[in-house]
């Protein structure tokens, strides 16, 4: 990848353009044809920003504080991210730690400090600030100002420049001193602890956390799980995905997958939860006893609301490969009939669609696209059966909302039905947090 690093010397940022070249191998336009080119231009101001943004690349930032406000900006952060560095292993790593019910503050860590220190990784020591970024993100939207395009997706909606600076602009005087929150939290110790992986990929990860946040609130759990003394952690690490594109670098993925089992073995969670479905696949066969289990959370819902009706399971092409070890398990013993894409093209074309959402090259279009590819998948499957379409993929849920479903002609007239499995992985979440039901099993 050739970008803002080589550019610095090439681009005078006071009279001209700053441009962004983006280099991928193997990359294929829609009719076949070799495409490794992308280009980005920037009005000065967004430029500046931009090349300043570009030393976050790999970077690690830290917080603590309000759920409410930490998910809101995990969702900012990574959307945005997402735009500026397509490929998923460039983006920044993120760790927090957050409590529920308490006033909405949250601080930057630039180092961490018992007994916050046993929560966080032993790499994750913090490089950069994201308050400072959260700064430089906004000078990007008034250098944009006057273009008022889609810049990201949130709930399967664009934003506009405006829209994504208000948002940003509401969490910015949020941010107090750290010293301020351990000090009230020394006061009053955590009982109890769940820890959230939400770096595969980071934009779904940030996804769920708003999910989880936004059922807290809905079910009026926040009151019964700070009486229960809850603190929520989170990892994300997108290095995690490196190798999929930078082959030369795959040790990152071999260091983060190891980092992430480390992490949910850490003996500081009584509950542990990965925003992935292809990550479950990991911890076979000797899953942590307290894991909460995405497959277990997915054949529940699906046996509770549409028992008996057929399953077409929406996945990446490693989860639909080792299908045997995670779906099919699970299916088969809550008595759920799955249909086998086989040979039909659609296990591929679903994974171009988890592709585009994943590293979206092409800003807002690579979520329409991935939308169209979901779509003829979902056209498919009915007309073999399935009624009800799981979607087993935390990064589909991002494009697939109801309304846009419901408004395309193609499935018009068609009794389908929808799982996310990040709805029925948050619904697992709060439900043990609560304490009201005992947790799902990875395996028998």
């Amino acid at each position: 990848i050739l970008d803002c690093t080589v550019l610095r010397n090439a681009v005078d940022r006071e009279k001209t353009l700053a441009v962004s070249v983006q280099l991928r191998p193997n990359m294929k336009t829609d009719d076949g044809r070799d495409c490794k080119l992308k280009l980005r231009v920037y009005g000065p101001r967004m430029g500046d920003a931009v090349l300043q943004l570009d030393a976050y690349k790999e970077s690690r930032v830290a917080m603590m504080g309000d759920y409410g406000v930490l998910s809101e900006f995990m969702v900012l952060w990574e959307n945005f991210f997402s735009g500026l560095f397509p490929y998923e292993g460039n983006r920044p790593c993120m760790s927090w730690v957050a409590r529920v019910g308490g006033p909405k503050k949250v601080a930057e860590l630039m180092n961490f400090q018992a007994p916050f220190d046993v929560l966080f990784p032993s790499h994750m020591t913090p490089t950069k600030s994201p308050v400072k970024a959260l700064q430089l993100m906004i000078a990007y939207c008034d250098g944009a100002a006057d273009q008022g395009v889609e810049v990201m997706k949130i709930d399967g909606r664009g934003l506009t420049i405006q829209d994504l600076k208000k948002r940003i602009s509401d969490v910015l005087p949020c941010v107090v001193q750290a010293s301020e929150i351990a000090k009230q939290w020394s006061q009053t110790p955590a009982k109890q602890r769940l820890g959230m992986v939400g770096g595969m990929g980071p934009v779904a990860g940030a996804g769920f956390a708003l999910e989880l946040d936004k059922m807290m609130k809905s079910q009026d759990a926040t009151k019964t799980i700070a009486d229960l003394g809850w603190e929520l952690c989170m990892y994300s690490d997108p290095s995690v995905e490196t190798a999929k594109t930078e082959s030369l670098e795959a040790w990152k993925t071999v260091r983060s997958a190891i980092t992430i089992l480390n992490y949910l073995h850490l003996d500081a969670f009584k509950y542990t939860c990965i925003a992935s479905n292809t990550a479950h696949l990991m911890l076979q066969p000797s899953p942590p006893s307290n894991c909460l289990s995405i497959f277990e959370a997915v054949a529940m819902e699906i046996k509770r609301k549409f028992p008996g009706q057929k399953v077409a399971l929406l996945c990446t092409t490693p989860s639909m490969r080792f299908v045997e070890w995670g779906y099919a398990e699970i299916f088969k013993k809550h008595d759920l009939e799955f249909i086998h894409p086989g040979e039909s093209g659609m296990q591929e074309k679903c994974m171009h669609g988890i592709e585009l959402v994943k590293n979206p090259t092409e800003g807002p279009s690579s979520h329409k696209k991935a939308l169209d590819c979901f779509m003829q998948c979902f056209q498919w499957y009915s007309d073999q059966g399935a009624s009800v379409m799981a979607l087993a993929c935390t990064e589909i849920g991002i494009v697939v909302k109801p309304e846009m479903v419901a408004s395309d002609k193609r499935l018009q007239g068609r009794n389908i039905h929808f799982v996310d499995s990040v709805t029925a992985l948050g619904d697992t979440v709060v439900q043990n947090l609560k304490g009201s039901s005992s947790i799902y099993p990875v395996t028998n």
